[in-house]
């Protein structure tokens, strides 16, 4: 082998070496600086979430709700179907024992009469009996205890009356019986739901007439509903007060029933 060939060999490892040197080199370079960065895996297993608070979250922009918000109110009268009224017996008396059987005669007598007109027995109900003694005279010595003593004792019962054309009818019988307490008549109905429901109607249309007006003067178009919220007034019945030392056959009104319902509507705004 000549010397010329030994020669270029020897070359020719330094340039292969040399060239394996630099291409190290270049990888080393495209490797991360810091080799215990910590790596995150988004990669879900079985059924536990990716714990996504590890990321940075995007907040998305706050919407706005596009809605008009308006109350409305409806009314519904009816004329009342019953009457309730407190009827009975009071008396005053030194023996108390007479004074007892003296209210309990008078109420007998009394219920007898209702139900002879058609009062049912279910629309009758005592709801009161009390006995006391009663020292309101003065007394003929200067000691207050020496005053004449009485009693007092009153019977009561709650009459429910569901045929109203027979109310005056009703009260002059309780009279004539001896009824001397006739307290507060309150007028109801049976059923009220058609009524509410009534009212309900008027209450979502003053609602819907409300919206339109606002959603006209702000120039925008109003859609659908998203919401409705009701408050319901409740039934407000007439009060009639009968004094029994009179005649009870004058005259007694009615007068109508109202039920009031509030809506609270919510409605969208179209795009």
């Amino acid at each position: 082998m000549s010397k010329r060939f030994v020669f270029l060999s020897g070359a020719l490892v330094a340039v292969v070496v040399m060239l394996g040197a630099w291409l190290a080199a270049q990888v080393g370079l495209g490797q991360p600086s810091n080799v215990n960065a910590p790596v995150v895996s988004a990669q879900q297993t079985g059924n536990n979430p990716v714990n996504t608070s590890a990321f940075p979250q995007q907040q998305p922009p706050a919407s706005t709700q596009n809605i008009i918000s308006v109350s409305g109110i409806g009314r519904s009268s009816a004329t009342p179907d019953i009457a309730r009224m407190t009827i009975g017996v009071e008396a005053v008396g030194a023996n108390v024992g007479q004074v007892v059987n003296d209210v309990n005669t008078k109420q007998t007598a009394i219920i007898a009469k209702l139900k002879s007109l058609g009062v049912a027995d279910k629309d009758i109900q005592t709801t009161s009996f009390n006995v006391n003694i009663d020292r309101s005279k003065p007394p003929t010595s200067g000691n207050p205890n020496d005053g004449p003593i009485t009693y007092r004792a009153n019977n009561t019962a709650q009459i429910t009356i569901r045929k109203i054309d027979q109310l005056s009818a009703i009260l002059q019988a309780a009279v004539d019986a001896g009824a001397n307490n006739i307290f507060g008549i309150s007028m109801s109905l049976s059923d009220t739901s058609a009524l509410a429901n009534d009212a309900r109607g008027k209450a979502i249309a003053d609602a819907r007439s409300k919206a339109d007006a606002l959603a006209k003067a702000a120039g925008v178009k109003l859609g659908r509903i998203v919401s409705i919220s009701e408050f319901t007034g409740g039934v407000v019945p007439p009060n009639v007060f009968a004094d029994s030392r009179a005649s009870a056959q004058g005259p007694i009104e009615t007068g109508e029933l109202q039920v009031q319902v509030q809506v609270n509507v919510v409605f969208a705004i179209e795009q």
